[in-house]
């Protein structure tokens, strides 16, 4: 899974960087579809902070999932429940704009507290798992 973490956390910092340069674009080039829509002008960009910033920690959450004192099966789930929420949680602030004429967010907006909510379950869990003992073998 720490491999996994691993190509995840680059790849995001990676479709960032190409990503960022389009928007770049769409704003120094005034695409009508910047500019039609200024929550669109505001949630593209905290879309893209959210991935960049879960990106990092990404990476960093893959170092400590096999140092948590947690089963393997939990290890794995926990995995799960994180890479789900960082996916939704930018993954919604871009979703929720992408529509023509956005004035307001979108349903997909929803991913974005469901995201978070994963992420944060994923994170405590972790903490748990720090904190409990390692089981000596007898």
């Amino acid at each position: 899974m720490q491999r996994f973490c691993q190509i995840l956390g680059w790849g995001l910092l990676s479709v960032l960087l190409v990503s960022g340069g389009g928007m770049s674009y769409l704003i120094m080039s005034q695409n009508p579809f910047w500019t039609e829509s200024p929550i669109r002008q505001h949630l593209i960009p905290m879309g893209h902070a959210h991935a960049g910033a879960l990106g990092i920690v990404t990476l960093l959450f893959g170092l400590y999932l096999e140092r948590v004192n947690l089963s393997e099966q939990m290890r794995k789930w926990v995995a799960i429940i994180f890479v789900a929420g960082v996916l939704l949680l930018p993954g919604g602030f871009i979703l929720g704009v992408l529509k023509s004429g956005a004035t307001e967010p979108g349903k997909e907006f929803i991913l974005v507290p469901i995201g978070g909510v994963l992420v944060g379950v994923s994170f405590i869990t972790m903490f748990i798992g720090m904190l409990r003992k390692p089981r000596t073998s007898s």
